[in-house]
């Protein structure tokens, strides 16, 4: 499958703004603004606790995949996914951002472990993240790099 995740673009944020009033395909919980991005773009830019990308499936945009509270220091982070548009398998979609994601968490960032918050009612992607090696914990879906490992080449 031909998914891509690009880092977000100021060029990006009128679909971002779209897809997130529009109030539906949030995979998992997120903060993504709803009104006004630039500002919270511009914030966003200068941090270095957050990575907020555009995912790609065959050149189109479809949606929107980020790490969010990078604590390197804690080797922690969250996990967000906003699948914006229809009509597009959104269990493939979501679960190869999802890797991508987390390849550059375990790879890029040299994480330990990542959390998210599970937010849709749709039971084919409350699923996704078991497979993929996530464990419910008190506090939501973690997924550690040993065990992202064991899993990342199941896809």
């Amino acid at each position: 499958m031909n998914i891509e995740t690009v880092e977000l673009k100021r060029e990006d944020l009128p679909r971002l703004t779209f897809w997130v009033n529009r109030g539906y395909g949030a995979v998992t919980g997120h903060d993504l603004p709803r009104e006004n991005p630039e500002p919270w773009f511009d914030a966003a830019a200068q941090r270095s606790d957050r990575l907020d990308c555009m995912v790609y499936l065959y050149y189109t945009q479809v949606g929107l995949a980020g790490l969010t509270e990078i604590h390197r220091e804690t080797g922690t982070a969250r996990l967000y996914l906003l699948l914006g548009e229809t009509g597009y398998n959104s269990l493939r979609t979501g679960t190869y951002a999802a890797l991508q994601m987390l390849d550059r968490a375990f790879g890029d960032l040299g994480l330990q472990s990542v959390e998210t918050t599970v937010t849709t009612e749709d039971p084919d992607l409350q699923s996704m993240f078991p497979k993929l090696g996530f464990q419910e914990t008190e506090t939501g879906l973690v997924i550690t790099k040993a065990e992202f490992q064991k899993h990342r080449f199941l896809f």
